[in-house]
């Protein structure tokens, strides 16, 4: 069993769901993190929010525009933090490990510097400050525990920003403070970088491809995993069963890149080969002419664990069984 930090709201959670990750200014352990940070910082210098509380009031210092920022103030009221309240769920629910989903782009874009090309540092910071949260309390609470992350497929390409999906984040904190990955990659705790090299889109009109040409979706699994391999960064390969979630299906189904046997094929062959681990996004989702989920297990077993018994399961019909919740398995 697996347990979550965090997921952004859908229609199947409530507000108390991380759509903002929180600051827990008065814990002990995110002090901590923070002064971790402060002291692997390169030339910016980290600028935390703590004033920025899900269920509070927040005034924007360059608007002067005042919010309610979204999510609940439980954890904050109670003067709890939650990233060392997750890992005392997992703890007692017998989880194996949590899983660090930071998908914070408005952070990214409204804390990023300069004229453009922008600089993402400052999100660095606050992810490299909730990961050594998590890890102290891990080691605090929970030894055993696994800590796993949903990396962005940009995460590990260097260069300028002129616009992206978190891109770079995680090459910043390789190279600021590489203990905080490796913690995630490699010893008993490690539960994986996950590169989400899914959702992606053929659209070169809006530059929604790593270079011209390089559109075919096996092509850009290679490419941005290699930005991860380059930069020393062990991480999985990405999968997603069914329909992608982006672009838009309904609006935009031509420039989508679905998994198709034919594409997890190559992906297993040309990328696959070159990587310790693969993951897969959702199990029990519609998707005609893609690639099953039992295909997909098996084909990342038997090039991952070649021979191994396990990799003949396969995941019951779903009009045998009442369909699971979607998933992230690792």
């Amino acid at each position: 069993m697996w347990c979550y930090t965090c997921e952004p709201p859908s229609e199947h959670t409530n507000l108390s769901s991380f759509v903002i990750f929180p600051e827990p200014g008065n814990s002990p352990t995110y002090k901590a993190a923070m002064e971790y940070v402060k002291s692997h910082a390169s030339s910016v210098t980290p600028q935390f929010h703590t004033d920025i509380i899900p269920g509070k009031t927040y005034t924007d210092s360059k608007t002067g525009t005042s919010l309610t920022v979204p999510g609940s103030s439980a954890s904050s009221d109670a003067g709890r933090d939650p990233y060392a309240d997750i890992i005392t769920l997992a703890k007692d629910i017998g989880a194996s490990g949590i899983d660090l989903d930071y998908e914070e782009f408005w952070h990214a874009d409204y804390f990023a510097t300069g004229k453009g090309p922008w600089d993402l540092t400052q999100t660095a910071y606050k992810y490299a400050a909730i990961a050594k949260d998590l890890e102290d309390n891990i080691k605090a609470i929970y030894p055993t525990c696994k800590l796993s992350t949903a990396s962005s497929a940009v995460g590990a390409w260097d260069g300028k920003w002129w616009g992206g999906n978190m891109k770079g984040i995680w090459l910043k904190v390789h190279k600021m403070a590489p203990d905080l990955l490796n913690f995630m990659s490699t010893g008993a705790n490690a539960g994986g970088i996950n590169v989400m090299t899914y959702d992606l889109s053929s659209n070169e009109q809006f530059h929604e491809c790593p270079e011209p040409g390089k559109c075919p979706l096996d092509v850009q699994v290679n490419y941005y995993m290699n930005t991860y391999k380059t930069a020393s960064i062990p991480a999985n390969v990405g999968y997603e069963v069914g329909t992608p979630a982006y672009p838009d299906p309904k609006h935009d189904p031509t420039h989508q890149l679905p998994l198709t046997p034919d594409m997890l094929s190559k992906i297993i062959s040309n990328t696959q080969s070159q990587h310790k681990g693969g993951f897969f996004w959702e199990i029990y989702k519609p998707g005609a002419g893609q690639a099953p989920p039992t295909a997909v297990a098996q084909a990342i077993c038997n090039k991952i664990i070649p021979g191994n018994a396990r990799c003949a399961g396969a995941f019951p019909s779903i009009g045998k069984t009442k369909p699971m919740p979607s998933v992230r398995r690792h």
